[in-house]
Parts: structure tokens; C-alpha cells; sequence
């Protein structure tokens, strides 16, 4: 379920109005209100997105809408929104990070010390809407984003940064002009170079904003920013973004460095995201089995585990390796086009594949490359570059297993079993237990019996008790701040409890005429007066029963029997007593509450249909005749429906008349 986090700039600085007539901070909130009307044309994916709506202010209180509020509650709270405060992006930026972190620990999707899974994630995207304007802080002006890293929920230290490989930042710059005469004139070219504020045309590409702090942010990140200039602009921006919600997680690929490398190249370093398809098709043989592994080699002895980057760092190698057979599960992830997909494609070899690294994750230590965990290899059309996840050390495990379906028998040799030992004891830990698994679809459990005499305790315990009970202690803690953090509720407006009071303007309700004015200072002026807010409509006051009817005012005679026969003829009990006034007393800002409304009408029958068709019973033969006489057929099934005694009485008559008319012949 994707997650969309809305942080837009209340400073005010985005009060500077526009060549269009709006404000800056207009425009950032007409552009959430557009994106989320272009995710509405693909209904079925935006169906379990979820959005949250942040500002600049101090945290916790820059969360103005969680993502279990309704949608509803999304639009009021942006649209009462005021541009009043600083800039202080840091915190805002990391109070978003961190409340996306609470779930992936709840949900335990970082897997410390056992290897990356890329398949547990939960896409996420943040989009900052800001100004061109300095960051102001109650420090002074700030010329970079400073994120504190002291502060967030227990196990982010276990995280050098305060990001995961599924969660991106985007910024939209705004940056249109105060004055149209600013504007870059049709046909004067050279007014662009000067003013830098050329209308965006259809499709072209949009700058970043290089000179903004905000952008390299983003750029570690794996998202980027976008200078906006005009409203064209910003609205192929929006569609731009609305693409940017896949599901996948950003990798840092790299290649090895060699003797013959003399110069670096842009496909050499790159961070680009491997896309996880939503349904996997039935000729592939993806299971999503296998782990990108640690960058360390982990231990029982470990009291503590090494921080680790959010992105995890693959190196490859530009030398050609084998590939393995369909016979063999694998992890397939697409990459996203970047310079070194458009590399290997314009090779043109799709039967070439280049190893993948990940440095430190054998036993050898964290210089060593260790060995490789899958491949880089280009799709059979050439039109994409997957990155392919085996089993640690793959070439070797296939080597073993094709000899073991060369002896076809379920004992082998005590050289195999040696061997097998061996690789079994070389892998990282964490890949025994998937190894386990899909070795057991085959029926070749049996190889794992003289692994398992000799270290009885291996497949269960990878950590130290230690660690292990830190790790529950961060899902379990992050699951109670997940039940105990309440849903933004909307705020009432607030009480006005005393007006400003002008003596000279006060009058007693008891006098007719306004010459009769009090002097200041008199006490006796407000015995008379009575101050008090209008209460809800909704808030209606229960009906005041009475145990004698004699006990009922006068006044409230008619009143008190028009409710009583209401509550008498109606059947539920449960029903909210309200006169028509009441009912029509509804507030502008819930006018528009549709998804409510049905849920208390529900027990309402449903209306018919506008053009309801008429039921034709019998439709046999003629179509257009609609009462149509009983056939043969249904004379039988009719007949064969009469009751036994009914048969037993007609025959017996029948046998009667047989025998009278033989008698009188």
C-alpha cells in the first residue's frame, strides 16, 4: 500500500503573490488537490494508497492529517491551512521519515542481520512543496537542512541514514513570477537566457533546482526536485510524479574497479530503484526467495549489529559468468533506465551476464568482495535490464546439484556430502533457512542431515539472545506507539468566552427606545445581558421524560406530545429525535461528507430503478408474447408433481370403470 506524505511550506514567505493573481502557498495546495485528481484516473491502484498532509511547524504538531483519516478530513484540514510560520524543513523532514519508519519496524521489514528482502516494503514518497527562499529558523537563516539525527524511534541507530531504500523525496521549487511584465515574451529568445523563466512547453523536460539545499536531499534519496516557473509547468510536473508511485526499493549499483579502468564513466556509479512487479506472470519461476546480503557477516557472538547504509551497495563486475537453468528458483527485479541499463543495451547481447557483489558479506572480511550473489543480464527483446538473486555463491551450489542429479539415487557420496558441508558452513547464515526451503520442494531434504549433526543449533539461532531480544523490543514498541498515536481529530473552532465591550454602545434590553444609555462604569448595565455560544444542531438535548404528565409546563405541552408520538411509531430505539429545523442545519464544511452519509442511511430499503425492466416468466417460442398458455411439457412436470394418494385414488377409479364397462358387455 503506497504511502504519499504532503509537506508543504507554511512559511510566510509563500504569502508572495503570483503574475496569476494567487499566492504561492494558493498554488502549493491547488497542486495536492490536482494530484490527487490525476491518481483518481487509475482507480484500481489508487484504491490502497494512503496520504498524510505535513507542515513546517514544530513536531509533533506539523502532522495535520494521518493516513487513517478519511479523505474528507484531508480537504478541510488543506484547505484551512494559513501560511504563517518558518522554514524549518529539517525537522519536518525527519518527523516524516520517522513516522514511516514506526511501521516498517512494526512490520519488521528491515530484517537486521538477516540479509535485505526487497519484497518487504511499503513504497513510500514524500513531497515537499516549498519557495526559492532562505530557511528560517528561531536560530536565524540557515544556508542548508540540518536533520537531527539525535532524535526518532528506538532502532534508528541501527540505520546510518534517516531514510529506507523505499521511501523517496521529491521537491517542487516553486518559482513563478510576481509580474507578468517579467514574463519571457513569444518570439525573443533572448529574454530567456536573461530571465530563465521560459514557459515549459509540452513534454520537455524540467530543470531542477541545482541551487537550492533541498535538492541534494533528494538526490540522495533516489528522488530529485523540480523548478517550477509556470502553471504548465507544474502540471506536467504533477503527472510526472504520479508515475514515480512503483513499487520498488533504490540500490546502489557500482562497478569494480581494475587495473585497465582509466577514466570513470556515468554507468559505473549509479542509484537507481528495482521495480518489483505487482503480479508475477505464470511462465516465470519467481518466487522471491533469496536475500541481498549484509555488508558484514553476522554472528552469535555479536552484542550489537554494525549500522548499515538504507541503500543497499551492489557491485558488479563487467566479466561474463554463468547463468543458471530454469530448474533453479530465482529473484527477478527490473531496473530502472538509467546510464548503465542504456549500456548493457546497446551491447546488444542478451546471453551476456555480469556477476553482482556485495563487498564484506563473506568471512573473508569487509574488504574482501566475497562472492556473487546473482547477475546483471538483458532481457531476450532487449527492451529492459533485470537484476537476477540466487543463492549466495551460486556457481558452486549448481555445481553440486547438477552432480547430485547426475547420480539419480537420494544417497550420495561422502565426497558430496564433504563438499556440500562446506559451502553450507562458507554462506552467511541467513540464507540456510530459504535454502532449506526450496531444497525441500525438490525432495532433497536428506542433504541436510549431516549439516544439521554437526551444528545442531545453526538454523535456529543467527543472533545473539541479546540482539534477538532488542529486535522485539523495537517491533514491540513501535506497534504500541503505532495503537497509542490517536487519528488527527479536527479541531472545533474556538469558544469566543468575552467580546470587547464599548460602554457607550450598550443598551438595556428592558428599554424601548436608544436614548436610554448607562454611564461607563456602571455594574448594573449587564444584569440584563446574557452571553453565549450558539450550540451545535447536531448536538441535540435528549427528550425529558416526565413520570407525571401533570409535571409538564404549559408551554411545552404540544411540543412534548409530537415527540412522543414519534418515539412511540417509530420501532428503533436507537433513533435521534430532531425537528425539521435541525435537519436542515447542516454545516457548510460537511455538505460534502458523501461517504458518511450512507453509512447512517443505511438502513434505509434502496431505491428503485429509473427503467426497471419487466420480468418475463415464460419466454418460450414467441418472445414478444409475454403471457403465454402452459406447453406440453410443463403439463407434465406439473402432473408428475401430484401427490401419491391423488395417483392411487385415479387409478383405483379407473380400474373401477374398466371393470363396469367389461360387466355391462
Amino acid at each position: 500500500m503506497p504511502v504519499v506524505i504532503f509537506l508543504l511550506d507554511n512559511s510566510a514567505s509563500m504569502n508572495q503573490m503570483t503574475h496569476l493573481g494567487t499566492t504561492l502557498f494558493d498554488i502549493g495546495k491547488g497542486a495536492i488537490e490536482q494530484f490527487l485528481k490525476i491518481r483518481q484516473r487509475d482507480a484500481a491502484a489508487a484504491r490502497t494508497d494512503r496520504y498524510m498532509l505535513l507542515t513546517l511547524d514544530e513536531p509533533p504538531l506539523n502532522v495535520k492529517v494521518g493516513w487513517k483519516e478519511p479523505m474528507t478530513v484531508f480537504t478541510n484540514q488543506l484547505k484551512s491551512l494559513e501560511a504563517t510560520g518558518l522554514t524549518q524543513m529539517g525537522s519536518a523532514i525527519k518527523q516524516g521519515f520517522d513516522l514511516l519508519n514506526l511501521n516498517r519496524h512494526a512490520a519488521d521489514h528491515d530484517t537486521y542481520g538477516c540479509g535485505r528482502f526487497p519484497h518487504l516494503l511499503e513504497p513510500s514518497i514524500i513531497i515537499v512543496i516549498t519557495d526559492k527562499q532562505k530557511l528560517t529558523t528561531l536560530a536565524g537563516v540557515q544556508n542548508e537542512i540540518n536533520i537531527p539525527m539525535n532524535t526518532g524511534p528506538l532502532g534508528s541507530e541501527l540505520t546510518k541514514e534517516p531514510f529506507r531504500w523505499d521511501q523517496r523525496l521529491f521537491a517542487i521549487v516553486l518559482a513563478l513570477s510576481a509580474t507578468a511584465s517579467s514574463l519571457v515574451s513569444l518570439g525573443n529568445p533572448n529574454n530567456a537566457a536573461v530571465t530563465g523563466l521560459t514557459d515549459i512547453q509540452a513534454n520537455q523536460f524540467i530543470p531542477a533546482a541545482i541551487d537550492q539545499p533541498i535538492t541534494a536531499m533528494c538526490d540522495v534519496t533516489g528522488g530529485r526536485s523540480y523548478l517550477i516557473t509556470s502553471q504548465r509547468a507544474l502540471l506536467q510536473c504533477l503527472e510526472s510524479l504520479v508515475q514515480k508511485i512503483q513499487i520498488g526499493v533504490v540500490v546502489n549499483l557500482e562497478k569494480v574497479i581494475s587495473e585497465g579502468d582509466n577514466e570513470r564513466c556515468s554507468w559505473h556509479s549509479c542509484r537507481k530503484m528495482i521495480m518489483i512487479p505487482r503480479s508475477l506472470p505464470k511462465t516465470e519461476k519467481t518466487e522471491y526467495n533469496w536475500p541481498i546480503p549484509e555488508d558484514y557477516w553476522p554472528t552469535a557472538a555479536m552484542l550489537s549489529l554494525p549500522s548499515r547504509s538504507a541503500h543497499a551497495l551492489i557491485k558488479f563486475q563487467t566479466v561474463p559468468c554463468a547463468t543458471v537453468t530454469d530448474k533453479f528458483p530465482f529473484d527477478k527485479y527490473e531496473l530502472e533506465p538509467s546510464p548503465l541499463t542504456q549500456y548493457i543495451l546497446e551491447r546488444r547481447q542478451p546471453t551476456m551476464a555480469w556477476p553482482v557483489f556485495v563487498q564484506g558479506s563473506s568471512r573473508l572480511g569487509p574488504t574482501e568482495l566475497g562472492s556473487p550473489f546473482g547477475y546483471l543480464k538483458a532481457s531476450t527483446n532487449l527492451t529492459s535490464v533485470n537484476l537476477y538473486v540466487m543463492p549466495y555463491n551460486y556457481p558452486e551450489l549448481s555445481t553440486l546439484l547438477n552432480e547430485l542429479n547426475k547420480s539419480h539415487g537420494s544417497t550420495v557420496s561422502r565426497t558430496w556430502q564433504n563438499r556440500f558441508d562446506a559451502y553450507l558452513r562458507a554462506i552467511p547464515p541467513y540464507y540456510i533457512t530459504p535454502l532449506r526451503r526450496v531444497l525441500t520442494r525438490k525432495q532433497l531434504q536428506f542433504v541436510f542431515e549431516s549439516f544439521d549433526k554437526q551444528n545442531p543449533a545453526q538454523p535456529t539461532i543467527l543472533l545473539s539472545p541479546q540482539m534477538l531480544g532488542y529486535l522485539k523490543k523495537i517491533r514491540s514498541q513501535a506497534k504500541s506507539e503505532l495503537d497509542r498515536w490517536p487519528p488527527m481529530q479536527e479541531k472545533p473552532p474556538p469558544l469566543i468566552h468575552l467580546l470587547p465591550l464599548r460602554p457607550d454602545l450598550l443598551f438595556d434590553k428592558t428599554s424601548s427606545s436608544s436614548v436610554d444609555l448607562h454611564e461607563p462604569g456602571d455594574d448594573s448595565i449587564h444584569n440584563n445581558f446574557v452571553l453565549q455560544s450558539k450550540s451545535n444542531s447536531k448536538q441535540q438535548q435528549p427528550l425529558q421524560l416526565y413520570l407525571n404528565v401533570f409535571d409538564i409546563p404549559r408551554p411545552q405541552l404540544l411540543d412534548v406530545v409530537i415527540k412522543l408520538r414519534r418515539h412511540l411509531l417509530q420501532n428503533s430505539n436507537n433513533y435521534e429525535i430532531q425537528d425539521e429545523d435541525a435537519l436542515h442545519s447542516v454545516p457548510i464544511k460537511e455538505m460534502s461528507n458523501y461517504d458518511e452519509y450512507p453509512r447512517a442511511t443505511s438502513q434505509i430499503a434502496p431505491l428503485r430503478e429509473i427503467d426497471a425492466q419487466p420480468v418475463r416468466q415464460h419466454v418460450f417460442g414467441n418472445p414478444f408474447k409475454v403471457n403465454k398458455p402452459i406447453d406440453e411439457i410443463d403439463e407434465l412436470v406439473g402432473s408428475s408433481a401430484v401427490s401419491q394418494p391423488q395417483q392411487a385414488t385415479s387409478r383405483k377409479r379407473s380400474q373401477l370403470e374398466s371393470t363396469l364397462t367389461s360387466g355391462i358387455g
